[in-house]
């Protein structure tokens, strides 16, 4: 299904081994998942990320294998959500699986990387051009952009512009949606038509504010609204 509707990449929160068999030889790229529940034991253990390493990467990545090109350690770690939870644990579990795909030989093509939501970055204008790291996490998160950037790695971040309807209904629907011509946010004479590409941009302003602009960044995730929310089908109506 996903060759045939022309998907050149999957993102995995997982390593099903069933799933990568099936991708194996598909010409389709990977980035398999490690849950939040495995950081711990993966930051506290070299052997275990060796293990991991070795189950769920190393064995399917062999000639005619599933082609495995990101591990992504955790998945919104820094979510408010989870009152810290994650903090302690994610960088050492990033460094370890890293280690981990040195010693199996893998880390020129496999590349660590942590899915962080769009909410470890803000701008206190709301404007992209003052976009920086969230105060509370600031120091940690140049901690893993500067391990990312000395592996060649990308940084990923998720951005749902759905949510901007949630948690303002008056936003204009066509700004979550790429269709908001007649309200548009003007930064600096840079002109912003959806709240996706001024999202991003926030994420590019505060790599750059930090000495990071060239590094790439991958988008992990968007989302779509659901039969759950009252929008959803006046937004497929005109979106899908």
């Amino acid at each position: 299904m996903l060759r045939d509707n022309g998907f050149q990449k999957v993102k995995l929160f997982d390593a099903d081994s069933a799933t990568l068999n099936a991708l194996a030889n598909s010409g389709i790229q990977i980035m398999v998942g490690i849950p939040n529940d495995m950081l711990y034991n993966l930051a506290n253990s070299e052997q275990a990320a060796d293990t991991w390493v070795a189950k769920n990467v190393s064995s399917h990545i062999s000639s005619g294998g599933a082609d495995i090109r990101y591990v992504a350690v955790g998945n919104e770690p820094f979510l408010s959500s989870y009152n810290g939870s994650f903090l302690g644990t994610t960088l050492p579990a990033l460094r370890n699986i890293q280690s981990a795909l040195t010693k199996a030989g893998l880390s020129t093509r496999v590349k660590v990387t942590v899915p962080l939501n769009a909410d470890v970055y803000e701008s206190p204008t709301n404007l992209p051009s003052d976009g920086d790291f969230r105060s509370d996490i600031h120091d940690l998160m140049l901690s893993i952009v500067k391990f990312l950037s000395d592996n060649g790695a990308p940084f990923t971040v998720n951005i749902y512009p759905f949510i901007s309807l949630c948690s303002d209904p008056n936003s204009p629907l066509g700004f979550a949606f790429f269709g908001n011509k007649s309200f548009p946010l003007n930064d600096g004479g840079t002109i912003y038509d959806n709240v996706f590409d001024a999202n991003h941009d926030t994420l590019i302003r505060a790599l750059q504010k930090n000495g990071y602009g060239s590094l790439p960044v991958v988008i992990g995730e968007i989302g779509w609204p659901t039969n759950e929310h009252k929008t959803r089908p006046v937004v497929t109506s005109v979106f899908a």
